[in-house]
């Protein structure tokens, strides 16, 4: 085996740590005993043993080059696969290459800068060309201060001290501070309120609040500074002198003392109020014909004239006493408790319409001509002429017929029923019973004067 200068050096201060740990142990096996001691007399002899030499060495090469890489006794050998080294290292200002990963279970203290590639982590944060980000979503600085010399991009930042900031901010419409929101020409408020304190407020542009609400003070607008324009709502107490409404029209007006003089009330109505009274007593009501509604009018006396109700209808004249009534025409009307009298050549003509009367009300007697058309008499009281006049559809049902001649009509027996002359006399013309009609019982005396057939 051959070794550099380098190498050999380092075998020979490894030898020599191990003679010094050999020297100091009591109980070295046979393998350990590199360096053999030995005494004569007042003198000490040493020797080398060299299969322990060699054993020694493959096993110290093996430890101080676990990687094989031809190289050894480094700390990249040291620190390799998890190798501990025993001890505190100290670079002493020289740079350690060739590591991969490097895990400390302990605290790392760093004496200058480090540089490491981006999207490096500590902890939850991710060091990234450009971003430092957390895996929990959020970053804090606790109580520190936070600058920079150029542009702070965020997404949502959250401040929950005071943000101070030495020049202007600059933010996207519709941004929110406190119940503030801030959009294109508009400051509104989630309480629906903003308040100004005791500042000042000026602007060389209009201020609109049309859409809104615009709350002041009593007397907080002198009434000089009013012109033009509508006014809304207002109360005014009193007014200092005469007003002059400019013939403009003046709704929902409540007067409730004064007078009013020279006025002319044209398009509105005049509503007197419930137990109110309009006195035109000292004066005088002038209204147009028809003006005022019969319902309108109460108990009294109306002036000696005439009155037209022409295309007028009274509903109710309700009692009428001394009525002379000279023309019209009555309809509807029942006459319940007086009577009706016509006077003498006069005549109640009801023969377009028709003339109810209760059972037996016109007595016969003043029944006089005319024709009666259909009549149900159920006795007379007396006997009847019918003065030789013809009756049709009679329907004589009992009593006795009497000197009665049936001339020009036939006389029909019902079905079952009999033509009873057997306590009178029936007079035929002669062959006026044919004698097919004549079946059983006892013809008296006859005169047969041919006979028609066998007998």
């Amino acid at each position: 085996m051959s070794f550099s200068n380098k190498s050999l050096a380092r075998l020979v201060s490894a030898a020599a740590l191990m003679l010094f740990f050999v020297g100091n142990s009591s109980a070295q096996t046979d393998v350990n005993k590199v360096v053999v001691a030995q005494t004569s007399g007042s003198s000490m002899y040493i020797s080398i043993d060299h299969s322990a030499l060699s054993l020694f060495n493959d096993s110290t090469i093996a430890r101080l080059n676990p990687d094989g890489d031809g190289e050894w006794n480094t700390w990249k050998d040291a620190l390799t696969n998890g190798n501990s080294p025993g001890m505190d290292v100290d670079f002493d200002g020289w740079s350690a290459f060739g590591m991969l990963n490097l895990t400390a279970t302990g605290t790392g203290t760093f004496g200058s800068t480090i540089s490491a590639a981006t999207g490096s982590t500590i902890g939850n944060l991710t060091l990234a060309n450009g971003s430092i980000t957390d895996s929990s979503g959020s970053l804090s600085f606790g109580d520190e201060n936070v600058s920079t010399t150029g542009t702070a991009a965020t997404g949502n930042l959250t401040v929950t001290g005071t943000g101070s900031f030495s020049s202007t901010v600059s933010a996207a419409t519709g941004s929110t501070i406190g119940n503030l929101t801030l959009a294109d020409g508009s400051i509104t408020d989630s309480n629906g309120s903003i308040s100004f304190g005791d500042e000042n407020l000026s602007t060389t542009g209009d201020i609109d609040i049309s859409a809104g609400t615009l709350t002041l003070a009593d007397d907080q607008i002198s009434g000089d500074k009013v012109s033009g324009g509508t006014i809304g709502t207002v109360t005014i107490s009193q007014l200092a002198g005469a007003m002059d409404a400019n013939s403009q029209s003046m709704t929902n007006v409540n007067i409730d003392s004064g007078n009013i003089d020279g006025a002319t009330i044209a398009t509105s109505d005049v509503t007197v109020g419930a137990g109110k009274t309009l006195d035109v007593s000292a004066g005088t009501l002038t209204l147009a014909a028809g003006q005022v509604g019969a319902d309108k009018v109460g108990a009294g006396t109306f002036d000696a004239g005439t009155y037209s109700f022409t295309s007028s209808t009274i509903s109710d004249l309700g009692s009428v006493t001394t009525a002379d009534i000279n023309g019209g025409t009555i309809d509807g009307a029942t006459i319940a408790t007086s009577d009706v009298t016509v006077g003498a050549g006069k005549t109640l003509d009801v023969s377009a319409g028709t003339l109810t009367l209760a059972d037996d009300q016109i007595s016969g007697d003043n029944v006089s001509g005319g024709t009666i058309g259909t009549v149900t008499i159920s006795q007379l009281a007396g006997a009847m002429d019918a003065n030789s006049q013809s009756m049709t559809n009679v329907n004589i049902d009992s009593g006795n017929i009497d000197g009665a001649t049936i001339a020009t009509s036939d006389v029909t027996v019902g079905a079952g029923k009999t033509l009873d002359v057997s306590a009178g006399t029936l007079t035929l013309a002669d062959d006026q019973i044919s004698g097919d009609k004549v079946s059983g019982g006892t013809i008296g005396t006859v005169t047969i004067s041919q006979l028609a057939g066998a007998m």
